[in-house]
């Protein structure tokens, strides 16, 4: 642990120098033998076309943006992990009242480790990191265990079929509400190349240890709420990935790249503004993302602030096979199958959060999907009722339905509260005309007092 500790690599730190990913490179030396066999995963998977990052009970994304439309990868498990450790070097013994008849002890080969080990394991790294090299890691272990809760989540990436031109038009619609109200979005296709749009967790995720299994490029960003200095210009919070020219690779957009091309929830053509204009040109991915990508490994094992880090994973390449050492357990069978034979990219996720906030989120998202009015609405643009004012065009399609209703900015979202904080020529414009109206008001109202007092 000593020498995990004296090689791990600070990959990216926020603008005062305090490190935000760390990388252990082949933790264990087995590439991730010992890790798989501690994770003890195995079948039954989850279906294929699983909602990718929402949680059990949850119909919104765990990350900023979304990963429905945007990403190209499988969950193949979401599982409860525990965090506290267990009390080690237990020996398997049956209850007490299953003793008589004697039962046969498990088989040599199973697992009797648990995902809280390799918690452990990371903790006690990111320590020795500290007192050897005086590094902190305040920022990606930030809550005390008792207020988190853990998620054990397992994702395939597969390989990119260069053959393959992704449909420009290609969507499908997803159910957003319990009376089985839908909205449209991206389809993608597993021959697009597994990847992950760049984004921070949401509010209330600790660190998140990522087990890397497959060979694949990750790039990372600090966030803008590092006060604006050198923070990830990606698109993060809409569909964000360009298909790019016929006969090229496709990219994540950067936010100037993209304006003004959505047509409600869809990106135009899946294209960004250079990509779609006449000529050869071609867009560009944010320049910090690009500067701070590595390429990881079998055995790879990342330490990650989630919420402070914006993170990216895309372009999977086949990984030549990795000797078993002396002494480690083989390769699990289905990842054998994935990695070696077909090319993939594994990912096994420890993901913390707090659990106060984890569990407020899920009430709010089964009080949406339970209740139509409050969820996500229809790509099809709303109708304002007549005499009613216009909306304006930059607030999401929710927070235009519910105000054209309403008209009360009191209901709107977070993002778009700011927005209108900001108004633009038309909302400026609006605001007038409704200062206007006030002022005649006020008039009227003090002509109707002079009239009363004479």
């Amino acid at each position: 642990m000593v020498a995990a500790a004296m090689w791990a690599e600070v990959l990216l730190r926020d603008p005062h120098d305090n490190p935000l990913v760390i990388v252990f490179r082949n933790l264990e030396g087995a590439y991730g033998r010992h890790l798989l066999a501690a994770y003890a995963i195995g079948e039954p998977f989850l279906p294929a076309g699983t909602p990718r990052m929402a949680e059990e009970g949850r119909i919104s994304a765990v990350t900023t943006g979304t990963t429905e439309g945007n990403d190209v990868f499988e969950l193949m498990k979401n599982l409860e992990a525990s965090v506290q450790h267990p009390v080690s070097h237990v020996h398997w013994r049956p209850p007490l009242q299953q003793r008589a008849p004697r039962l046969p002890p498990p088989p040599p080969h199973t697992p009797r480790r648990c995902p809280s080990q390799v918690l452990r394991l990371v903790r006690e790294l990111a320590s020795l990191v500290e007192k050897l090299r005086h590094i902190k890691t305040d920022l990606i272990f930030r809550q005390p265990s008792a207020d988190l809760e853990c998620r054990l989540r397992v994702h395939a990436f597969p390989p990119r079929d260069p053959t393959f031109q992704p449909d420009p038009d290609a969507r499908r619609y997803r159910q957003h509400a319990a009376d089985g109200a839908k909205h449209s979005e991206r389809a993608t296709d597993n021959r697009e190349g597994g990847r992950l749009h760049p984004h921070a967790d949401e509010g209330g995720t600790d660190a998140v240890v990522i087990s890397n299994h497959g060979r694949i490029s990750f790039s990372l960003d600090t966030t803008r709420k590092n006060k604006g200095v050198g923070h990830c210009t990606a698109q993060q919070a809409k569909k964000c990935w360009c298909i790019g020219r016929s006969g090229h690779e496709g990219h994540w957009t950067v936010r100037d790249e993209v304006k003004n091309r959505y047509n409600g929830r869809l990106l135009q053509d899946r294209l960004c503004a250079v990509c779609a204009a006449p000529g050869d040109g071609r867009g560009t991915s944010c320049h910090g993302c690009k500067k701070n990508t590595t390429r990881l490994d079998s055995g790879d094992v990342l330490l990650i602030a989630g919420a402070f880090a914006v993170h990216s994973a895309k372009g999977v390449e086949a990984e030549p096979p990795t000797p078993t050492p002396h002494g480690a357990p083989p390769l699990p069978p289905w990842v054998q199958d994935l990695v070696e034979r077909r090319g993939y990219r594994v990912s096994v996720q420890l993901r913390l959060t707090n659990a106060a906030q984890a569990a407020k989120m899920r009430r709010r998202d089964v009080e949406k999907y339970n209740n139509p009015s409050q969820a996500a609405t229809s790509w099809l643009p709303s109708q304002p009722q007549q005499g009613a004012q216009q909306t304006d065009s930059r607030l999401c399609s929710l927070c235009r339905l519910n105000f054209a209703r309403s008209q009360d900015e009191g209901a709107l979202c977070n993002a778009c509260s700011v927005q209108q904080q900001q108004p633009g020529p038309a909302r400026q414009a609006q605001r007038r005309k409704q200062a206007q109206q006030q002022q005649c008001i006020d008039l009227i109202s003090d002509d109707e007092d002079e009239v009363a007092v004479s």
